[in-house]
């Protein structure tokens, strides 16, 4: 009778391992980046830095997107110049993919905040999902959607990885709640155009978003 019981134990374990392991893996190359970095010329950063810096705003929680310096507005006989900062926000050290926001300034004076910007996400900072379960998920996402070429090419190459927060509402339209989960986006390494990009939800391997770049009708 014991060892009818640990017969049925072992398979009970060999089951819910069996069942825990849902997600393929790929060994091949694939490496964790904790930011993508925009390119942006030297002047513009500079000057993004410059308006944080002096308007006492924090330039350790974002990543700058883009800049824009130079927006003159006539208002009531009065012109002015606006300027611009777009960027990626960071919360518990990590980004939030689902939505950027802007800080608005006046003249070089800060005005306010467009979009949204969290000052707490109650997840923690821990992937469930390994680099080489996102690899595979990564090109068996390219596989369904660009083909066995496209995915055989991005096979042999270096894709890289970030791991984040997605609200899944994020393009829910009128007043919502957020829905925020532990997130992958994915996206080839070191290449002049990074596409495709894939995101992931890092909690069930499930695909958010799939983004193959621009394409051109022939």
């Amino acid at each position: 009778m014991k060892n009818v019981f640990f017969i049925l134990f072992g398979l009970l374990v060999f089951a819910s391992c069996k069942k825990e392991k849902k997600v393929a893996v790929d060994n091949g190359c694939i490496s964790a980046a904790r930011v993508f970095h925009f390119y942006m010329p030297p002047a513009d950063s500079a000057a993004a830095r410059q308006l944080l810096t002096q308007n006492h705003l924090s330039t350790n929680d974002l990543e700058v997107e883009y800049v824009i310096l130079h927006d003159t507005m006539t208002k009531n006989n009065s012109v002015n110049v606006y300027q611009y900062v777009y960027a990626v926000q960071y919360v518990n050290g990590l980004p939030v993919m689902s939505s950027d926001f802007g800080y608005e300034f006046k003249e070089g004076i800060y005005q306010g905040v467009s979009g949204v910007k969290y000052d707490h996400i109650d997840l923690d900072t821990h992937p469930k999902l390994s680099l080489s379960q996102v690899r595979e998920l990564f090109i068996d996402q390219v596989t369904k959607n660009q083909g066995n070429t496209a995915a055989a090419a991005l096979k042999s190459s270096c894709l890289e990885a970030q791991f984040g927060y997605y609200d899944l509402n994020a393009r829910a339209t009128g007043p919502h709640n957020t829905n925020f989960v532990k997130a992958w986006v994915v996206r080839p390494k070191n290449a002049l155009y990074p596409w495709p990009e894939v995101l992931i939800r890092d909690d069930n391997g499930a695909v958010i978003a799939f983004y193959g770049g621009l394409t051109t009708n022939v």
